[in-house]
């Protein structure tokens, strides 16, 4: 979800099997069971309802998006401490945010505090899911990742997933133990990564995880500490750097994801072009039945993603191509700007060579026909964002310059469409002079002085100048 910032709540759950699992490319996306894109939600708004949702891109695979999606609920333990001791004990306990220089500055650190280790065995910190509880559901044959971050004092740690058929038996247990003894704290930097992968057997029904720790005295300290941050566990994909990514959906959502999954795929929604403007905004989607669909509502913050350019001048316009986004074939009304001063608004929506069907031509107001130098600014007329700046000799005439050439009076040098490259090229010759020998100066300014009355020839013609 690289282009929306979601943040889930809880409402009352639809019973179909229908969940928003976030917002990519700019659509949102939402998962169902294959061969049943719903064509009856509605899209709502800050509370309004703004409209129906039409599918444009109707999936035919691809599962319910779990690939590279933490699954662990709260894994920054800012909400809850969804882990506990399988065996407590007045030797052990468990909790979050041991004290403030053992916790993390971005985030929390759950802890394992062994107030004794003589005579106290090996203690399981299980991982229990707000929806499933010990046991998460698993898809046979696939690969699984998991791991965390561990700060140990006195203790020796490792994380361990176990996978159970039907029966409950155990079928594999993968390990993911640190190789360097860190002592954690403030920054993650400071604790030591451990991580691991393992293919649920053919069997598999369910997955356990817990951390295994053993505390153990050195240096005539009798107590030992363990720091857990950030734990992981999740089908395996290809963007390996999203197991850190902090999980928005609600654990409902993803528990409804883990059961669909197996023939479940993802279908994509145009959201209104109106969201993309960065501001927070409460959506939420609802079925058939006015229910809330699992994964709203959440709040969407969009940024622009329109892209523009400026091709240069066209008599009196500006002309270029504009898009919504890379690659979209929507329209997009673009605005100009001369010197920050705004002018007239277009649809981007003329032939173009190198966009087609998206290029804009924008008028010059008669005001700014001076001739002289401007900034020009094209900007999304929804978003107010600029796309593209450049700055150009403005023509001073609604009329080309080839017209006023041959039909008009003497035009200036300085009207030329080719005005701007002669004053650089006037400026490098001027700067290059600068450093030629004193002796070598004269015949320099001669050959300049040549060179642009030729240009004042092959402008304005032999009669005119």
């Amino acid at each position: 979800m690289s282009e929306g910032s979601l943040a889930g709540s809880k409402a009352s759950p639809s019973d179909a099997s229908l969940v928003v699992t976030g917002v990519a490319d700019g659509a949102l996306v939402i998962a169902h069971p294959r061969g049943q894109a719903p064509t009856d939600l509605t899209l709502h708004i800050d509370g309004a309802f703004h409209g129906p949702l039409t599918s444009f891109v109707e999936a035919v695979a691809g599962g319910a998006g779990l690939k590279s999606l933490n699954q662990i609920s709260d894994a920054e333990f800012e909400r809850t401490m969804p882990w506990a001791l399988e065996a407590p004990s007045d030797a052990v306990v468990a909790g979050v945010g041991f004290s403030t220089k053992w916790n993390l500055d971005n985030g929390n650190a759950a802890y394992v505090h062994h107030l004794r280790t003589e005579g106290v065995e090996e203690q399981r910190l299980l991982y229990r899911d707000p929806v499933e509880g010990d046991r998460l559901t698993v898809r046979p044959g696939e690969v699984y990742t998991f791991g965390a971050f561990f700060g140990l004092h006195r203790s020796d740690a490792r994380m361990v997933v176990t996978f159970l058929d039907a029966e409950g038996r155990v079928l594999a247990h993968a390990e993911a133990a640190p190789t360097e003894e860190r002592r954690g704290g403030a920054r993650l930097s400071s604790y030591a990564m451990a991580q691991n992968q393992i293919a649920a057997p053919a069997a598999a029904r369910w997955a356990t995880v817990a951390v295994h720790v053993q505390g153990k005295a050195s240096q005539g300290r009798t107590d030992g500490l363990l720091l857990l941050a950030r734990p992981w566990f999740g089908q395996a994909g290809r963007k390996t750097g999203d197991r850190w990514r902090k999980v928005t959906l609600p654990p409902e959502a993803v528990a409804k994801m883990r059961s669909m999954d197996r023939t479940a795929v993802r279908s994509r929604y145009a959201l209104p072009s109106t969201l993309y403007d960065g501001q927070p905004r409460r959506i939420e989607v609802r079925d058939a039945k006015d229910r809330s669909v699992l994964g709203a509502p959440f709040v969407l913050e969009l940024s622009d993603p329109a892209v523009g350019v400026i091709e240069g001048l066209a008599g009196w316009s500006v002309v270029g191509w504009a898009r919504p986004a890379p690659g979209s074939d929507d329209i997009l009304d673009v605005r100009l700007a001369i010197d920050g001063h705004l002018t007239g608004a277009v649809r981007a929506d003329q032939r173009n060579g190198r966009a087609k069907g998206h290029g804009y031509r924008l008028p010059i107001p008669p005001t700014f026909l001076d001739g002289l130098v401007h900034r020009l600014s094209l900007m999304s007329a929804r978003t107010g964002r600029v796309l593209a700046e450049t700055v150009e000799f403005l023509p001073v005439s609604a009329t080309g310059f080839d017209k006023l050439q041959r039909y008009g009076a003497v035009p200036r040098i300085w009207q030329s469409p080719a005005a701007r490259q002669r004053y650089e090229a006037m400026q490098a010759a001027l700067r290059a002079i600068e450093t030629t020998p004193p002796e070598d100066r004269p015949a320099a300014l001669e050959r300049l002085a040549q060179i642009s009355r030729a240009h004042d020839i092959l402008v304005t013609g032999f009669d005119m100048v």
